[in-house]
């Protein structure tokens, strides 16, 4: 899986050769590799994350001097048996992440890599596929929104609701039948990258993780568009850790960030992360309402 990926790529060994007690940054272990993959580093990246979380790779970051943080990995003590001895031996095992050293050095993700075509692609021309992804999502989605609906009143003011990018409008109909006095929007076919319907609210479940901070920038630019000054953004997302850790809501996080990763070239995120997109897409204030299993509950109000 992921540990086959590094070792694959010779991150470990790379590690190994900067010295004991060494920790290097993504950067500069990707400057031992040849690419020309402008996403490699991201990739290793959040790959080190996964493996930093099961106490394989040890952590830490450095600030920069424009104030982002990098992440640094040295090798944790079970490396010893993952690297090679003098005798050039290792202990370092076979598992089964097809395509992923691929991806990183060469930049064409695993899932296409494997099928030829992108998942969504994939979806829509496979009746059986596309019937199991969507009841997988109404699924999570029942879940989660049960969980915020306990719990989140950030609905209580809302007349006109968005359900932007809702699939089956499970959420939006969860949302609806606890507050009747909001109105959602009919069904509207479009594109959230050229223009978002106009209501005091717009909700949106597991959408950032689906695309790249461009993408995401251009339609919260338009959400911001669509919404009245004291209008608000309410994402719901799993955040990622800016360290990496090891508990089992990082563990599951990373695990996400790592499918995502290689079935649609997409990511999960930390909450800077997140606010820095909304802050590039005008919106004046954010903050993180509650928590709903592994998700977080954000707003991104227009006006602060």
């Amino acid at each position: 899986m992921v540990l086959k990926t590094v070792i694959e790529l010779d991150v470990l060994e790379i590690i190994k050769r900067a010295g004991p007690g060494a920790r290097l940054s993504p950067v500069e272990i990707m400057a031992e590799l040849p690419t020309q993959n402008p996403d490699a580093v991201t990739m290793l990246d959040r790959l080190l994350q996964l493996l930093a979380s099961y106490s394989i790779l040890t952590p830490s970051v450095r600030k920069l001097p424009d104030g982002r943080v990098e992440r640094l990995y040295g090798l944790a003590l079970v490396c010893q048996f993952l690297t090679k001895d003098q005798d050039g031996h290792s202990l370092a095992t076979e598992t089964l992440l097809y395509h992923a050293k691929d991806a990183i050095l060469e930049g064409a993700f695993p899932y296409e890599r494997s099928h030829r075509m992108s998942i969504f692609v994939h979806c829509a021309g496979d009746r059986r596929l596309s019937k199991l992804f969507n009841n997988a999502m109404v699924d999570v989605s029942t879940m989660v929104m049960k969980k915020i609906l306990a719990n989140y009143k950030g609905f209580e003011d809302v007349s006109t609701l968005v359900d932007m990018g809702g699939n089956k409008g499970a959420s939006l109909s969860m949302i609806i039948s606890k507050y009747p006095n909001i109105r959602g929007v009919t069904y509207i076919g479009g594109d959230m990258f050229v223009s978002v319907p106009k209501a005091d609210a717009i909700f949106m479940k597991s959408v950032f993780h689906n695309w790249d901070d461009e993408h995401c920038i251009k339609f919260m630019k338009n959400c911001y568009t669509a919404l009245p000054d004291h209008g608000k953004v309410i994402a719901c997302e799993i955040f990622i850790p800016t360290i990496p850790e090891t508990n089992d809501v990082a563990r599951m996080a990373y695990n996400y960030d790592t499918f995502m990763m290689v079935t649609c070239n997409a990511r999960e995120r930390t909450k800077l992360e997140f606010e820095a997109l909304g802050k590039a897409a005008g919106f004046e204030g954010f903050r993180v309402a509650c928590s709903a299993y592994d998700f977080k509950v954000m707003e991104f109000l227009k006006k602060n």
